[in-house]
């Protein structure tokens, strides 16, 4: 009952576009910082929506990833990334142009949502990341194509390898295989 009632306030806390930010004060119920995207701060509120919403059998939970999904390709979509963006203003006020790590899980709830299409497009740039890295950066900055300085450090995340598994499940293309055994 308390996660429910922290969700509920999440939800009536986003903005107009459907964005969230990353960081809200849980006594005031305001947001500290608005940037909006799926990494870090962020990531994990998508991922219990829909498994959520899947796993319970929880249609308004099931409804809110969806609301909040199409906000999210609407308007923080960016080239092949998903990027910081202002969770008032969207793409019109861009913070900054990184993909970071984190965002890897992407592809796989894409595929758990439906989105096949969508979340092999997202691998794809993640893999094009991770070939020219030989790991995927902690923080990448898309507009320079170079690593953010301060996040050279690749510490081992499951978030590839799990959107991997999702796309070979989902597909039994033997590329998602290969693909595995490079990571």
């Amino acid at each position: 009952a308390v996660a429910r009632r922290a969700g509920d306030a999440l939800w009536t806390r986003r903005s107009k576009l459907g964005l969230m930010g990353t960081t809200i004060d849980v006594d005031s119920g305001r947001w500290i910082d608005t940037h909006s995207g799926i990494g870090a701060g962020i990531d994990s509120y998508y991922e219990y929506l829909l498994k959520g919403g899947l796993l319970l059998g929880d249609e308004e939970l099931a409804a809110r990833f969806e609301a909040s999904y199409e906000a999210v390709q609407a308007h923080t979509k960016h080239g092949e990334f998903n990027i910081e963006v202002s969770m008032q203003q969207g793409k019109a006020a861009l913070p900054s142009h990184r993909a970071s790590a984190l965002q890897a899980f992407w592809p796989g709830l894409q595929v758990a949502y439906g989105d096949l299409a969508a979340g092999k497009a997202s691998h794809l740039a993640f893999l094009g990341l991770w070939r020219k890295h030989q790991s995927l950066p902690e923080l990448f900055d898309t507009a320079s194509q170079r690593i953010v300085h301060f996040a050279r450090d690749a510490p081992l995340r499951p978030e590839f390898v799990e959107s991997t598994f999702h796309l070979y499940e989902a597909t039994g293309d033997p590329h998602y295989l290969d693909v595995g055994r490079e990571q």
